[in-house]
């Protein structure tokens, strides 16, 4: 994302597609994420966003779709071969998923979930990779971690299973973080935390976090960048700085759509009407 940077880019995307059969789910994206950065990918559900994210990942089944870029690399190897699909995962690239009730293991406690991945990649003992586990639940919130240890994912709430599966996804400390709606689950203070606690491992360069999110808001506060998505395309890609100076109209309409404080004695809120007949989305409003 970041022009002014001359290093290798960390991931670098050029004209990627998604197809689910005969429906084009993703369409030409493009961008490049450098280490240490903060890049959001914003839009409303359907907009693409997450199959983008899945894509990157290498996590779109390949019985139900199919991947094509001009250069999908990563570190500067290239992710996908002539005719051949995305691997199902790659190495030093994480991903917390939006739906973590299916994407844990419903069988296992979490603290061995947890401990697995800390004890493969850090070569820690038991006990000392229960500690960090520990540690690392801690530091997202969770007020009793050693009963979530114990515990396995159906015995906990939503917004907890949320916190596993970011948890989990950090605990290898990977180079590339994919966070898909890390905070969708969560109340407004866990929230922030869980923000904080991961873009904390850009801001000490460990890791690149790419996180996807519907809220506008979110990206103007964490991201360095926003990849703004409308109907499976990129249609803007701008420094989270510049959001105030966004051209296109469905940013326009992100923008517009956040309730603040001096339109709280509006009669009519703005909002945008993204399934117009249109190419662009309309600006609109409806009734206080």
């Amino acid at each position: 994302m970041n022009v002014e940077n001359s290093t290798q880019p960390l991931l670098e995307v050029d004209h990627l597609d998604v197809h689910y059969g005969g429906f084009h789910a993703v369409k030409d994206a493009s961008l490049r994420v450098y280490e240490g950065e903060r890049v959001a990918i914003v839009g409303e559900s359907g907009s693409g966003k997450t199959t983008l994210g899945l894509a990157l990942g290498g996590f779109i089944d390949t019985r139900l779709g199919t991947v094509t870029a001009e250069r999908l690399a990563y570190r500067g190897m290239p992710l996908t071969q002539p005719h051949t699909r995305i691997p199902r995962s790659v190495p030093g690239i994480s991903m917390v998923f939006q739906d973590a009730m299916t994407s844990l293991d419903p069988v296992s406690t979490v603290g061995s979930q947890i401990t697995g991945v800390l004890r493969k990649t850090h070569a820690l003992s038991r006990r000392a990779a229960s500690a960090e586990a520990i540690r690392r639940l801690d530091a997202l919130g969770v007020r009793d971690a050693e009963f979530v240890m114990a515990s396995r994912p159906g015995e906990l709430s939503g917004g907890m299973r949320q916190r596993v599966m970011v948890a989990i996804a950090t605990a290898g400390d990977p180079a590339l973080l994919i966070a898909d709606e890390p905070t969708s689950a969560l109340d407004v203070n866990i929230g922030l935390a869980t923000m904080r606690t991961l873009t904390g491992m850009a801001d000490e360069g460990r890791a690149a976090l790419l996180f996807i999110t519907h809220d506008i808001e979110l990206c103007a506060r964490f991201a360095d960048y926003v990849v703004v998505m409308y109907r499976g395309e990129i249609v803007e890609n701008l420094p989270a700085r510049d959001l105030s100076r966004a051209q296109h109209p469905y940013t326009l309409g992100l923008l517009s759509s956040v309730p603040r404080l001096d339109s709280a004695d509006l009669d009519e809120l703005p909002v945008f009407d993204s399934g117009a007949t249109t190419e662009e989305p309309v600006i609109a409003a409806i009734g206080g």
